[in-house]
């Protein structure tokens, strides 16, 4: 449910929608990654991605499209037996 106080009456001031932004599949997800071991239990991440939108999304049908790229540090606490 939307409203907008704006002094202008030609403006939509309110409306309501329902279960009107759910979209199935709609960004596709892509990604590049390459991961290399250091030592017995951990290992640098590093991952290249863009999101593509399949289907407009919102009320402005609005077509998003993110790039970028993630750096990550795993390892691993597994206590010895």
């Amino acid at each position: 449910y939307y409203e907008y106080e704006i002094p202008n009456n030609d403006f939509v001031q309110m409306w309501m929608e329902n279960n009107a932004n759910r979209h199935l599949m709609g960004v596709g997800l892509f990604n590049l990654g390459y991961q290399r071991p250091y030592g017995k239990r951990s290992a640098l991440q590093v991952e290249s991605f863009i999101h593509l939108p399949l289907a407009g999304i919102g009320h402005g049908q609005v077509r998003l499209v993110t790039v970028g790229a993630t750096v990550n540090y795993a390892f691993g606490i597994n206590r010895k037996k």
